[in-house]
């Protein structure tokens, strides 16, 4: 690996010998397995401070191994690629390959870094259509970038503060332009109204999205519900522009990655300065404990017990669409599991719903009556108790009073009916009163002698008193 390492840079050398080069420029591509990327650590520094050449470029490809699957050890190799100041991309598909291996290049050649590419088992192991058209890919070369005196390629002689002065100061900011240029990071579902916010890249947003789809939140639920999703490209470094355009008007946004922070960690700095009021809440690897706002995992002793997504071995939709849930849940957006039966729940439910309570559809429900309620009331559009108290004479409607307690709870009304409503050893009259105070509405079965009775009397005075909605059945003939 290090030998390879070292014969891709100078491929980049053509520029120092113009009497020589019997090309324009060599377009260098290097690939090695996690311990190959660590053992290159020296030669990767050294040549990308030295550059790239006005018409070459180099990509240099880890093949990591998340979960140690043929590797003595667990693999990430995008930290190591930004200790040695490579842009990194990190496809989540074959295609994906192939169009950001073409920006890789481009962004390498204009901007004078190596870029980095990690690639991972599930991306590359697959069977998959690619488009291969010649003019699939539409290099945008930015406009907005003041390139520095001498440009930003290899040269000789160039002495080490001087390498590292320009990579510093020019560098990542041309690398940054590109991705600016070509949107290579940009939102997948998006709408004005969205609140919810999910970041992610490789492998880790095509979970994402397999678990949105386990959630049933297909692209046009998510635009009902506000939930926005955003695919980055080129994990470090992040985007500013992009990265807040897409933080915009958003509550809270979920990190999901893989393995060790890379996009959290940057998209907090990016936001850090924004007002309270606008600033978006962001979680990744950690939940926020209840009622705890002291800061991230650094300001608690030892938070792994607290793992939303966790950075060991890998991440899984079923992991990712607990996490969602969960989060929705907090901002208040209904997750409503919906099963045929209760013995049914293992068999028809994802592992990751069922510690969510399910509702049990009644086939005979044709229009989903009983399904609309629960999610309005979820949402706070319908009170989850409908609190109804029945004013009645026994005398003259005790059948009728009890038809209809039996109707209403039927509906799902929390139905207060003094013979059926009063524990047992109760004051039964302080439960009355306080039920009462307590309810929605008053249902008044307003019979002949429904004023002569002082109790009746004085519970619709009591209704009046408290201005609780009242629903007047008149009795027939009176």
């Amino acid at each position: 690996e290090e030998l390879g390492a070292t014969a891709v840079w100078g491929t980049q050398q053509l520029d120092l010998f113009p009497e020589k080069a019997k090309y324009d420029g060599v377009f260098g591509l290097w690939y090695g397995k996690g311990p190959g990327v660590d053992r290159c650590i020296d030669v990767f520094k050294h040549a990308n401070m030295a550059g790239t050449s006005r018409f070459g470029g180099v990509i240099a490809i880890a093949g990591d191994d998340h979960v140690s699957k043929s590797s003595t050890a667990p693999h990430q190799s995008d930290h190591v690629f930004k200790a040695c100041g490579f842009p990194t991309f990190f496809p989540s598909s074959v295609q994906d390959i192939l169009d950001m291996g073409l920006h890789a290049w481009a962004l390498s050649r204009f901007s004078g870094v190596w870029t980095g590419m990690k690639t991972i088992q599930e991306v590359v192991e697959s069977a998959t259509t690619v488009d291969v058209s010649p003019d699939r890919v539409k290099i945008i070369l930015p406009e907005d970038f003041p390139m520095p005196p001498g440009g930003l390629h290899i040269r000789w002689p160039d002495p080490p503060l001087e390498q590292e002065a320009r990579l510093m100061d020019h560098k990542w900011y041309a690398a940054l332009a590109y991705v600016r240029a070509n949107k290579l990071n940009y939102n997948v579902i998006e709408s004005a109204q969205d609140r919810f916010g999910i970041i992610s890249s490789g492998k880790a947003f095509n979970d994402t999205r397999q678990a949105l789809a386990d959630l049933g939140l297909d692209e046009a639920t998510c635009h009902r519900l506000g939930i926005r999703l955003h695919k980055v490209n080129v994990v470090w470094p992040l985007e500013a522009t992009i990265t807040r355009d897409f933080a915009q008007g958003l509550q809270e946004i979920l990190v999901v990655e893989e393995k060790r922070q890379v996009i959290e960690y940057q998209l907090k700095e990016e936001l850090y300065n924004w007002r309270p009021d606008v600033r978006p809440n962001v979680l990744g690897k950690f939940d926020e404990p209840e009622g705890d706002a002291t800061g991230g995992e650094w300001s608690h002793a030892n938070p792994s017990g607290n793992w939303l997504l966790r950075a060991k071995a890998d991440l899984t939709p079923a992991i990712i669409a607990k996490a969602i849930a969960k989060r929705l849940t907090k901002l208040g957006v209904p997750v409503v599991p919906i099963v045929s039966s209760p013995a049914r729940v293992s068999a028809e439910l994802p592992p990751e719903l069922r510690s969510i309570n399910a509702m049990f559809h009644d086939a005979a429900d044709r229009d989903l009556r009983r399904v609309v309620t629960a999610a309005l009331q979820c949402l706070g559009l319908l009170p989850a108790q409908r609190r109804v108290f029945v004013s009645y004479r026994r005398d003259e409607s005790a059948d009728v009073a009890l038809q209809l307690y039996e109707a209403l709870s039927e509906r799902h009304f929390d139905v207060f009916l003094d013979t059926h409503s009063v524990a047992v050893a109760a004051d039964f009259q302080a439960a009355l009163w306080h039920r009462l105070c307590d309810c929605d509405v008053l249902v008044m079965l307003d019979t002949p002698g429904y004023f002569a009775s002082r109790w009746t009397t004085a519970e619709w005075g009591r209704a009046i008193a408290k201005h609780i909605s009242m629903l007047q059945l008149v009795w027939p003939g009176h």
